[in-house]
């Protein structure tokens, strides 16, 4: 059993605890103390307010804090390979680092995206103990390929995974349509950039023709927000065994989300559900539209990019695409939303399609536990 030492740069994310959970054969993963940072990052509210605000202005963060982490951490003496997520490594040891965006490894203010630190950081990544660099999409893999010289031959895209579930999905049931939306519940400002607006609208369109349909929201939403009949909230933490029940109990999952990767859509994916979601940045490539789900176009007046491949919801500017969601309004997304929805609606054969479809890309397709390791395994030999 070779072990790898699994070490974060902030919180631990789904697609990481499906990992580190569910490892290829052969192998485990072992988790390291947390740092100072770590412990903020698991606060959203402080992620927000003090580490995009003050801690990245004043550092490329990241790369600080992996050098630093890399002389002051402890590695179990069983550690054979560093996985590292989003960050260097600076220890003559063998390394392989996962990278949601290339220009995380840098930090999330770009003031600091200088060619001089960018130098330092191919340093780093092609040097022999660097093993490989993976990244979740061909969008991310190609960021970091434009990012930094000479990495191409280390890059792989390893699609991430949710666990196979024992569920079968009645598609004939005769009750009222059950759509659901899963958002954040860590913040109301999420139910904007996840889409949750749009939902609502769509909802409201499609109300008036379907009266019997329900919409199920487990988000926390802002206290400006209205909505009307036929919608739940459910603005808590809800233990796994009630988030799943959600999931089964559900005919339609929706996510307009202008965030880049959602493991939400992978995880309704696996119960079966026919998926309408956005095709935002990595979020396209979940989904074989039309196969396996349903796409909605990208806006265009929206500004999901910074200089190309820097995405904005990965800088300290996150808040402008808050903004940029708010005053360029949405609304075509929502009708666009709701014809889809209501193309679900009207064609039982369609929804039972898609959702046996999707759940197969989750037991044994692109984006299977068994994918996914087979991928790994072959970097970490």
């Amino acid at each position: 059993m070779k072990t790898v030492y699994y070490e974060p740069v902030g919180r631990i994310q789904n697609s990481e605890w499906n990992l580190i959970n569910y490892p290829p054969n052969g192998y485990r993963f072992l988790l390291g103390e947390k740092s100072f940072i770590d412990k903020l990052a698991t606060n959203r509210f402080i992620y927000d307010h003090v580490r995009l605000q003050m801690l990245d202005r004043l550092m490329p963060l990241n790369m600080v804090k992996a050098k630093i982490d890399s002389h002051m951490k402890k590695l179990p003496s069983v550690s054979t390979i560093v996985y590292a997520y989003n960050h260097i490594v600076d220890r003559p040891i063998p390394w392989i680092v996962n990278v949601e965006w290339w220009h995380i490894l840098i930090g999330r203010d770009p003031k600091f995206f200088t060619q001089k630190i960018r130098d330092v950081i191919e340093g780093y990544l092609l040097s022999d103990y660097c093993l490989g660099i993976t990244t979740w999409s061909k969008a991310a893999e190609m960021s970091v390929k434009i990012g930094y010289n000479g990495v191409d031959a280390k890059v792989h895209t390893i699609p991430p995974a949710v666990p196979s579930k024992d569920f079968a999905r009645d598609y004939d049931k005769d009750e009222p349509i059950k759509i659901l939306f899963v958002g954040s519940v860590d913040t109301p400002e999420d139910f904007i950039a996840k889409g949750g607006n749009d939902v609502l609208t769509a909802f409201s369109l499609l109300k008036n023709k379907y009266r019997d349909i329900e919409l199920t929201i487990r988000a926390n939403i802002p206290a400006n927000v209205r909505f009307g009949g036929n919608v739940r909230v459910i603005s808590q933490i809800l233990p796994k065994h009630e988030l799943d029940d959600e999931f089964k109990r559900a005919d339609i999952f929706v996510l307009p989300s202008h965030y880049a990767h959602e493991m939400v859509v992978l995880e309704a994916m696996s119960w079966g559900l026919p998926v309408v979601t956005s095709q935002i940045a990595t979020m396209g490539e979940y989904i074989d539209d039309g196969n396996d789900g349903l796409l909605l176009n990208k806006p265009e007046n929206i500004a999901y990019y910074i200089d190309n491949y820097v995405l904005t919801s990965e800088t300290i500017y996150r808040h402008k695409l808050l903004k940029s969601i708010a005053q360029n309004g949405t609304y075509k997304i929502a009708v666009e939303l709701a014809e889809s929805i209501e193309l679900l609606i009207k064609n039982r054969q369609l929804r039972e399609r898609l959702g046996r479809n999707a759940k197969s890309v989750i037991d044994s397709g692109r984006h299977s536990i068994w994918h996914r390791n087979s991928l790994i395994a072959g970097i970490l030999k």
